[in-house]
């Protein structure tokens, strides 16, 4: 008996053809259908090789081997398999996903070997699963996964790397060796399982986030390929509207996506560059997606990446480093071609997007992205719609940058993050966010959730509360400075994204000071960074600095403090206020769990975490940090000076071999007057540059005065403003409003 799921004149034809026929009937039918979508659907298609041909056959055997386990009855526990399930360790359901969804990589693997094996290992294992499931209408397992259907059944965006069902049935329209292993009821019971699976999901679809992504695109994808069910336009137009609607909904007015995660919001910002694509080739379809609406998200994702192409990594994201990332000796231009260039393949989906969208409208930033030129005329980039900021000092690849966490929590695929930083520069990771190794229940994976994993502060090893959220105190974006000050009031408690118990109070303040030294080109020297940390929280507990550095053997400096030990690239963090902190570098460490970065799904690299502790004695404590990064092996000189400024705040003096730098932060954000060797000011936060003894620039926030050496540089009671300096035969001052000062 035929189902009922095709429009009534097919119908009919199958219902009155014998076995035979059939086969030839659905074989024509296919490849009629595929043969009919918009030529930018099988480019894509064909494009989505991601992975080298030995890959490709590693992973393809890989799942050809595990074929056994699943026909011993472990086929219905991957085909139920919850990814929140405690027993995912086991892989055994993953395995079931991950063969449906990467059916691609099998068929990609017979295209390079031709081996017979690999279409016949597809067959069985997408038989044995359509078979077994949505054989009926109202046929929908027990706690199914309602993520895993679509890309079961296939998403047109990845026609090889998510292709499914989609992806068999392409193949059985042009390949003889995949016609010979289906039979044309065998197609029809394929075709059933979608249209079944589809149907039972269209209630339970997600409201939000890249689930509905996904899910939406797998009722496009079939409305789009199988005109001939009789359900096909119904999911093309269900499709087309979510998408439109989706498009408009899940990117916020900044450009990012509502998870905020950078990963995922990402991925589906691919999706929607892939659908604009079609919107342009079909406009008859009726995909409406807004053009300044995409560069914007486009702008979003280039701030985002550090300056030699990888992305910052906010959130729940899969952190897989390797290779060249983690050779202590590694040159930090391993990334770039003989000309200095950045490599295309560094910049990731962000070079295909912006080729994508470039064919059809013109965006700065995605001839940015293709040519590497002309530089986008911002550099530091505060993102209100997410929190983050994004402070680098040029688009050549060695510029510094450094990502900040002025963030809300979102919980799905968030981390208890909050005020936590990345580092990068010379063409080098040195802090990072710890990412994840995939959804696994590894003790190791489960700490990379957890605040006291990130480079952030926290009291007791405790977590951040996940309604708690930042408020961004101030911010000022300049030519050569950037300041912020974001505050975490959430407390902290015993517990991850999902739930928590106790509790202990305690309100974090970050203060960052990014000195951008001389912006540019690989000459650039003199730009480091200065965190001052507050922490409120009751005498008796314990606080908690961290700082997360990729892999390398960390040394210790004769002047206190610790440097990365590559080859080129390095960074030093160097003690301001440290006084009655213990400090030391954890790495690779069991109990409790510290310093480790995930290689790959459930894998896990040692990697030195600085932590520095300290009881709380007073209502509020201090942590003092000078991140300098430099380029040779060799710790250059980096002299610290502490200047008497009493109570009211902290001042120094930091003199390398070429330059003398007067800093005060205040402890209360306070106009109340000082002198550091011959700067005078009431300014709260003030950096005055001095080379051979001569003052070259400078920068202010708030405060009525400053003076170097008697002489006035400016005098303005009550103003409340930042002011950057250049000084020469005249002193030039550019006022800078700031940008926020509470959210």
């Amino acid at each position: 008996m035929i189902p009922d799921i095709f429009v009534p004149d097919l119908q009919s034809r199958l219902a009155a053809a014998d076995a035979a026929e059939r086969t030839t009937i659905m074989v024509e039918q296919l490849k009629a259908a595929f043969d009919a979508l918009p030529p930018i659907v099988n480019e894509l298609r064909e494009a989505d090789q991601q992975c080298s041909p030995d890959a490709c056959i590693g992973a393809a055997d890989h799942y050809v081997a595990l074929l056994a386990d699943l026909w011993d009855g472990c086929g219905e526990k991957g085909d139920r398999f919850d990814w929140y399930d405690p027993d995912a360790e086991a892989r055994v359901g993953y395995v079931g996903l991950l063969r449906m969804a990467f059916m691609g990589r099998i068929i990609q693997a017979h295209r390079q070997t031709g081996d017979a094996r690999y279409p016949q290992a597809a067959h069985d294992f997408l038989m044995n699963y359509v078979d077994r499931h949505f054989t009926a209408p109202d046929d929908v397992p027990e706690k199914a996964n309602w993520l895993n259907v679509p890309i079961r059944a296939g998403v047109w965006y990845h026609m090889h790397l998510h292709g499914g069902m989609n992806t068999v049935l392409c193949e059985c329209c042009t390949s003889p060796d995949w016609q010979a292993v289906f039979t044309g009821d065998e197609l029809i019971r394929v075709l059933r399982c979608i249209a079944h699976s589809l149907n039972a999901m269209l209630p339970e679809m997600c409201i939000a986030a890249n689930w509905r992504r996904h899910q939406v695109d797998g009722v496009f994808t079939a409305g789009l390929c199988y005109p001939f069910l009789k359900d096909a336009a119904m999911w093309l137009q269900t499709g087309v509207n979510s998408i439109n609607e989706d498009f408009e909904e899940q990117f916020l007015p900044d450009g990012s996506f509502e998870e905020l995660t950078l990963g995922y919001g990402r991925g589906c910002w691919t999706i929607f560059c892939q659908y604009f694509s079609l919107s342009q080739e079909v406009p008859q379809m009726g995909l409406h997606l807004d053009a300044k609406q995409l560069e914007r998200t486009l702008e979003y994702y280039l701030s985002c990446l550090k300056p030699f192409g990888i992305s910052a990594a906010f959130g729940d994201v899969w952190v897989a480093r390797g290779g060249q990332d983690l050779d202590v000796d590694s040159s930090p231009h391993e990334c770039l071609d003989e000309d200095g260039r950045i490599r295309p393949e560094t910049w990731g989906g962000i070079l295909a997007n912006a080729k994508l969208v470039d064919r059809y409208v013109d965006f700065p930033a995605a001839r940015f992205v293709i040519d590497g030129q002309p530089h986008p005329e911002w550099t530091t980039r505060f993102q209100p719609s997410t929190g983050y900021i994004y402070m680098r000092n040029g688009w050549h690849p060695e510029s510094l940058y450094m990502n900040f966490s002025t963030a809300y929590y979102t919980k799905p695929h968030s981390h208890l993050d909050l005020l936590a930083v990345e580092v990068a520069g010379f063409g080098r990771e040195w802090i990072v966010d710890p990412g994840n190794a995939g959804y696994v229940s590894h003790p190791t994976n489960h700490n990379m959730n957890l605040t006291r994993s990130h480079s952030t502060m926290c009291v007791d090893s405790l977590s951040q509360c996940n309604p708690g959220n930042v408020q961004l105190s101030r911010l000022t974006v300049g030519d050569n400075y950037d300041f912020t000050i974001g505050i975490y009031l959430g407390g902290y408690v015993d517990g991850t994204q999902y739930g928590w118990e106790g509790g202990v109070c305690g309100d974090h303040y970050r203060h960052v000071l990014f000195v951008k030294g001389t912006p540019g080109g690989p000459g650039q020297s003199g730009g480091y960074w200065v965190i001052l940390d507050a922490m409120n929280t009751r005498v008796g507990h314990t606080v908690e600095t961290r700082f997360q550095f990729m892999p390398t053997a960390m040394k210790t400096l004769p002047q206190g403090g610790y440097a990365t030990g590559y080859r080129q690239g390095n960074l030093a963090i160097i003690p301001l206020a440290w006084d009655g902190w213990e400090h030391g570098i954890h790495c690779g460490e069991g109990d409790p769990i510290e310093g480790w970065l995930p290689t790959g799904v459930g894998q896990y690299t040692p990697a030195p975490m600085y932590k520095a502790t300290k009881p709380a004695a007073a209502a509020t404590e201090w942590h003092g940090t000078l991140l300098f990064p430099y380029r040779q092996a060799h710790t250059p000189r980096i002299e610290v000076r502490r200047a008497d400024v009493g109570d009211i705040g902290f001042g120094y003096e930091i003199i390398s071999d070429e330059f003398r730098d007067v800093l005060f932060v205040s402890n209360s954000f306070s106009q109340k007057r000082y002198r550091i060797g011959e700067v005078e000011s009431d300014c709260p936060v003030c950096h005055q540059r001095f080379v051979d003894g001569r003052p070259t620039n400078g920068y202010t926030c708030d405060g009525s005065f400053l003076s170097i050496d008697g002489t006035d540089i400016f005098r303005k009671p009550g103003s409340l403003r930042a002011r950057e300096y250049t000084y020469g035969q005249d002193v030039k001052i550019k006022e800078t409003k700031a940008r926020m000062k509470h959210r």
